[in-house]
């Protein structure tokens, strides 16, 4: 027999209504969502609301008892997703109501509740065994240029555990109160409106870790109720006695594996990357999972900056394709094996206002090496590789590729290695070879058995055309390679000979060129392929002296007659 009692939390929000008692017929008219959790079943719960944001369950169980049904939060990657309530955006008065249970804590930030969090938002922020209510400052982001973020917290208690404990916090502007077990607990003041524009997230913000409980009865109401109101709201019955029974969620099934020759990724339908499996073999011994966690495979990033990652996938002949909770249309992709690696490449977007594709995602469980150039994480037995192999896509030693709407979100690919160390550089040899990208024998997986990658570097700066004097200094230097700076060139951009340096133009260098050769030295030049200066007679039509920009920057807030500094995002 497991005895609990229950934490409820109730926020209000919206235009003050005056109320004089705490009958339910006045709660009722306020309320502008309700989460029952009376399912006891599925993947959805409903919004008995008028605004019908009903509820998406991620990886999160049931429990029935004595006070009916409520949501099991898992403690790894478990929450319940509620759309935003749009009418509550910009408002001076709330009241949100929950209640909770909490079967042990779970260290930092598995809060109860997050709607949404810089810019605005609000939650019920639970770090180790500490409670408080919090506020966000409207329509500005942390550590964003030009905004001016603030943050608001007002003191709880601490956690209860394994007992059912009720939350409510109200707001009408600058006050703030919270309430447990529907007693005060805490005052405070905020002085900025409601911020409310990304999903309402139950159980889980910001890291792995969720919310280890139970949650139900969620109210969000449009005006800050009374001390009487959130009393009622706090009544006990069937919260501490009997027995509760948790019904775990349904694992979702292996979807598709895909192999290369030292490794097995594989996917669940819920469309998480599940496995990245070292193969056993005479070098690397036994089997070994390379991911520190089940994580989802794709993501799409929404206007605002808003990231949703997809919950359910399916496959047909190597497609995958992967819907995201709370949004119309889908994310389609190929993964193809190519022997030594395997080779993403995003198809298709339909999810309207996305800025931003993340096609590839997972979190490696080797890390103790990392290596940007190479797109690279290791240790000393094991590595994975994730290659852009488009200039359109961003790829980062975090596991992730990722395309945007400016360049383009779809067409593009990314080739993701793993395995042993020792066999980490000839899988990109092939990955380089095979596909269509920019190599060089003495660079990238070559570069650590290439003779001239060993090379030293001479600069030359001047004096090109004297090339005894620079072949005599190299030789007594050790050096291998002679490196022509600027000024060799006249103009960036189409790098004709300066003929202040050569005279005799291309002619000369070419000449200067063969005598190094000659003597046994490598020649280099240096150029910086993606500038172009105005001047050079490539660029047609002349432009415009008055005209020439020197650096472009984008505004971070409106600049007006009377302001006295220009923020930019840059």
């Amino acid at each position: 027999m497991i005895r609990r009692s229950v934490v409820l939390a109730s926020l209000l929000v919206g235009v003050c209504v005056a109320s004089s008692t705490p009958a339910a017929s006045s709660l009722d008219e306020s309320l502008i969502g309700h989460w029952p959790f009376t399912e006891g079943q599925g993947e959805q719960s409903a919004d008995r609301g008028p605004s019908r944001a009903h509820a998406v369950l991620n990886r999160v169980g049931w429990a029935t008892g004595e006070f009916g049904t409520a949501v099991s939060i898992g403690k790894l990657n478990s929450n319940v997703m509620i759309p935003n309530i749009a009418e509550l955006d910009g408002s001076t008065e709330m009241t949100v109501s929950v209640w909770v249970y909490w079967n042990g804590l779970n260290g930092k930030y598995p809060n109860v509740l997050t709607g949404g969090w810089s810019p605005g938002g609000f939650m019920f922020f639970v770090n180790e065994d500490n409670l408080s209510f919090r506020l966000g400052r409207r329509g500005h982001q942390a550590g964003k240029v030009g905004d001016r973020w603030e943050e608001g917290s007002c003191g709880m208690a601490r956690i209860p555990l394994r007992k059912w404990t009720h939350l409510a916090a109200t707001f009408s502007l600058p006050n703030v109160t919270t309430y447990l077990d529907g007693k005060k607990v805490g005052q405070s003041t905020w002085q900025y409106p409601l911020g409310f524009t990304d999903p309402m997230v139950l159980g889980q913000w910001n890291t792995e870790k969720s919310h280890d409980g139970l949650i139900d009865e969620l109210r969000l109401y449009k005006r800050a109720l009374t001390p009487a109101e959130v009393a009622l709201l706090a009544e006990r019955k069937g919260r501490d006695s009997g027995e509760i029974k948790v019904v775990p969620p349904v694992q979702p099934r292996t979807l598709a594996c895909f192999e290369t020759r030292c490794a097995t990724l594989t996917l669940d339908e819920a469309g998480r990357v599940t496995s990245l499996l070292q193969k056993a073999s005479g070098k690397a011994g036994r089997e070994r999972e390379l991911l520190a966690a089940q994580t989802p495979m794709v993501a799409v990033v929404l206007e605002g900056n808003r990231n949703v990652e997809c919950r359910k996938m399916s496959v047909d002949n190597g497609i995958l394709t992967a819907t995201f909770p709370g949004l119309d249309g889908h994310a389609r992709l190929r993964c193809e094996s190519k022997g030594d690696y395997l080779k993403f490449t995003a198809l298709e977007v339909t999810v309207p206002r996305v800025t931003s594709l993340v096609f590839f995602q997972c979190a490696p469980g080797v890390n103790q090496y990392r290596g940007g150039f190479a797109g690279l994480v290791s240790d000393d037995d094991s590595g994975i590789a994730l290659r852009a192999l488009d200039l359109e896509v961003n790829c980062s030693t975090a596991m992730r590729a990722s395309t945007s709407a400016d360049l383009g979100l779809t067409g593009y690919s990314a080739g993701l290695a793993a395995g042993p160390r020792s066999e980490l550089r000839p899988m990109l040899k092939a990955m380089a070879t095979q596909e269509d990208v920019p190599r060089s024998q003495h660079g990238g997986p070559w570069a650590a058995e290439s003779p001239m990658a060993r090379l030293s570097y001479l600069f030359v700066q001047d004096a090109f055309t004297d090339t005894d004097s620079w072949i005599d200094l190299a030789r007594r230097g050790g050096f291998g390679i002679l490196h022509f700076r600027e000024p060799w060139f006249r103009t960036f951009g189409d790098y004709r000979p300066n003929p202040k340096n050569f005279p005799g133009g291309m002619d000369e260098m070419v000449a200067a060129a063969d005598r190094l050769h000659a003597a046994g030295l490598k020649l280099g030049l240096h150029t910086l392929s993606g500038c172009i200066r105005t001047e050079s007679p490539y660029i047609t039509p002349v432009p415009s002296q008055e005209l020439i920009s020197l650096a472009t920057y984008t505004l971070a807030k409106d600049f007006g007659k009377a302001d006295d500094t220009l923020y930019v995002n840059e």
